[in-house]
């Protein structure tokens, strides 16, 4: 994988630094076109987009959202 600059993954915990690695694993070699339908398919981009196509998609409702699914088993 390619280094991202900004920021220090020393300051990072055992588990954040292990959180990332999995995100970059599973998700590092997916194009942006792929990632981008993936997003449009889930409820905090649906229900956004329903309210009217510049509603801002809230912290608390991507918080609501991905904290109640189960993360990909590596």
């Amino acid at each position: 994988m390619s280094s991202i600059g900004g920021g220090n993954p020393a300051n990072l915990t055992a588990k954040q630094r292990d959180t990332v690695d999995r995100v970059l694993n599973f998700y590092g070699d997916k194009d942006a076109q792929w990632l981008s339908d993936l997003t449009h398919m889930e409820d905090p981009w649906a229900h956004a987009w329903a309210k009217g196509q510049n509603t801002e998609i809230t912290p608390e409702a991507m918080s609501e959202y991905y904290s109640s699914i189960e993360p990909p088993v590596a």
